[in-house]
C-alpha cells in the first residue's frame, strides 16, 4: 500500500510539472534582507530584517504607530509554493506563542529582488494579524 502511494504522488507531480516546473527558487544557504512596511492604513508599521536560510533563524526590528519598538527573534518556516516563496517567522520569546507567525511574508521573484505582500502580530497582546503591508526581500552578499 505504502508503494502505491509513493508512486501516485511521484506521478501526479511529475504530471503537474513536478520539480522540472518553474517554481520560483530560493538558496538554501543565504543572508536574505526583508523589508516589510504597511504607511497607508492605521495603524502603520515597519519591520526590517534578517534571515538565515541554512538555519532557518530570523530576527527583526519593528516599529509601528501607537506602540513602542519591539524585536522579533526567532525561527523562520520555509515555503516553496509553485508562484510564492513563503515565510513564516515565529517570535520565540513571545509570551504566548501561537500557531500564527509573527511575521508572515509571501514573495514573488523580481529580477534579482523579490516583492509581495506582508502581514504581523502587533505587540497588543491580541495576537491578531494586521495583513496591508508591502514586502521587499534581497539576498546579501558577503
Amino acid at each position: 500500500m505504502r508503494s502505491v502511494l509513493i508512486v501516485a504522488t511521484c506521478a501526479a507531480l511529475f504530471s503537474c510539472g513536478g520539480s522540472q516546473s518553474k517554481s520560483p527558487s530560493w538558496p538554501s544557504n543565504a543572508s536574505v534582507h526583508v523589508t516589510v512596511i504597511r504607511d497607508d492604513v492605521h495603524p502603520t508599521y515597519r519591520c526590517d530584517g534578517q534571515i538565515q536560510t541554512y538555519f532557518t533563524t530570523a530576527s527583526f526590528s519593528c516599529t509601528a504607530e501607537g506602540f513602542d519598538a519591539w524585536d522579533v527573534r526567532g525561527y523562520a518556516e520555509q515555503f516553496v509554493l509553485s508562484d510564492v516563496l513563503r515565510f513564516w517567522i515565529h517570535d520565540t520569546g513571545a509570551a504566548s506563542p501561537t500557531a500564527q507567525p509573527d511575521i508572515a511574508v509571501d514573495l514573488e521573484p523580481l529580477g534579482d529582488r523579490y516583492s509581495g505582500w506582508a502581514t504581523i502580530i502587533l505587540p497588543d497582546g491580541t495576537f491578531f494579524g494586521h495583513p496591508g503591508a508591502t514586502a521587499e526581500a534581497w539576498i546579501e552578499t558577503p
